[in-house]
């Protein structure tokens, strides 16, 4: 662990960060991307270093207002959070925690690509696949975990 950066330096924190299914950042005060757990890299593909003008083009420009507001002490309760606009066309919301005078975590609560409302376990009927085996496969896929 660096002294200057004992959030985003910390290989203990790094790793339980990375078993977290949702997008964490740490940032510095001066709105610089220290840290991305494996979500943020997978989500919002971002690097370390990416400054907060950056982020724009991954989380869109209200969203870098509003976190640009929060790094300079503005309560998230006294602005309102936009969601953050995902390269792909979701939405995702947002939160952030300062860590310390030097550090905050900004997350980003993924969108899921399915609600349970929307999922079946009966593969809808496709006409363009002749054939028992072939339906029977889309069948088992259609109701696989992935």
């Amino acid at each position: 662990m660096k002294p200057q950066e004992p959030w985003a330096g910390s290989t203990a924190l790094q790793a339980l960060l990375n078993q977290i299914s949702d997008a964490v950042l740490l940032l510095d005060r001066h709105g610089t991307l220290r840290f991305a757990n494996g979500a943020a890299l997978r989500l919002l593909s971002c690097e370390p270093g990416t400054l907060l003008v950056g982020l724009q083009a991954v989380i869109g420009e209200p969203a870098v207002t509003w976190l640009r507001q929060a790094l300079a002490g503005v309560s998230a309760a006294t602005s309102s959070v936009p969601d953050a606009l995902l390269a792909d066309g979701r939405r995702a919301r947002l939160t952030w925690n300062p860590l310390d005078d030097q550090y905050g975590a900004l997350t980003v609560l993924a969108p899921a690509l399915a609600t349970a409302d929307s999922l079946s376990t009966k593969a809808p009927p496709l006409q363009a696949i002749q054939g028992e085996l072939a339906q029977r496969v889309l069948e088992v896929f259609w109701a696989s975990p992935y």
